[in-house]
């Protein structure tokens, strides 16, 4: 089977690691951490020292890093992925970044003879695990060697085609502003309907049932009635990804005046020190203004099957 780099160990990428594992793929992987990669060997993969070390013994890279500047270090640092001998190589990068950034550092791979492709991924750490993401690639498939397309495969459920490099990072970002954005309102509307004396756990019950529900409403208000706080993606992260895609639409004078106003209530909400909480922990800034809990007296089940 052919070997797969993952470069970036964390929460995403450990969880892909082990399911390409089962896949019966060969994997070698990279972390700055020297525990994950520890923990990536107990699964049954290779650990590597170093960046290039991944880049030349695998046949194809999967980047999945926290921010568009680790991106770049990766690839263009000293030791990163441009220093290494890997003519031919596809890297593809999962990691939630920006259009441009890929857009520059596919422009550099292309001088380098490496191939990179932008391929963010939704469906959370169990869609990593279970092999069930949404991939988003910034390629035509019939670009992308056979290798490549076989790890996009094993990775993701469904797998969209954008053709562009960048495309996959604008329809990420996209798709981080509605599920940060439906996020927030569901926790400020569970807060108004609390405040006013309605069960919460009936409220949400029924909104499930109405119009107003919506995945980031089914996935999380159940945590929050549970006061389940424990980081699955936290305030911090969707912070960062809203800010991204405030800076990409600076880029062309593009004024988004309700994501400034979501992004500033997840900067209070770390602000007050919520900021390594799982996201839902922005309710607390509006029950903060409520002096309202958002909580149920029994469990309340937080299996959602959706992403």
């Amino acid at each position: 089977m052919p070997t797969v780099g993952v470069i970036g160990l964390g929460r995403m990428g450990s969880r892909m690691g082990e399911h390409l594992l089962e896949q019966g793929f060969d994997l070698l992987g990279y972390d700055v951490r020297a525990e994950a990669v520890d923990r990536l060997r107990d699964a049954g993969g290779e650990g590597a020292t170093s960046v290039t070390a991944v880049a030349e013994a695998a046949d194809v890279v999967v980047t999945s890093l926290p921010t568009p500047e680790i991106v770049e270090d990766v690839f263009c640092g000293d030791d990163g992925l441009f220093a290494a001998d890997c003519r031919g190589r596809t890297v593809i990068d999962t990691s939630t970044s920006t259009p441009d950034t890929t857009r520059a550092l596919a422009d550099v791979g292309a001088d380098e003879g490496i191939r990179v492709v932008d391929a963010p991924v939704s469906g959370g750490t169990s869609g990593a695990r279970t092999g069930t993401l949404t991939l988003m690639v910034g390629a035509a498939e019939a670009d992308l060697d056979a290798v490549a397309v076989d790890v996009l495969n094993a990775l993701g459920e469904e797998v969209y085609y954008l053709g562009d490099v960048g495309a996959g990072h604008t329809t990420k970002l996209v798709n981080n502003v509605l599920t940060v954005g439906n996020r927030a309102l569901a926790m400020e509307a569970m807060t108004l309907g609390a405040a006013l004396g309605v069960d919460p756990a009936m409220l949400f019950e029924i909104v499930s049932n109405a119009s107003g529900s919506s995945n980031q409403f089914e996935k999380r208000v159940p945590r929050v009635l549970n006061r389940n706080f424990e980081p699955t993606f936290t305030v911090d992260l969707s912070r960062k990804d809203v800010r991204l895609a405030l800076q990409t639409a600076d880029g062309i004078d593009y004024p988004m005046g309700l994501t400034s106003l979501i992004h500033e209530y997840y900067t209070e909400a770390s602000a007050k020190g919520y900021g390594d909480e799982d996201a839902c922990a922005v309710v607390k800034v509006f029950e903060e203004n409520t002096d309202t809990l958002v909580e149920s007296d029994t469990p309340v089940d937080e299996t959602f099957e959706g992403y």
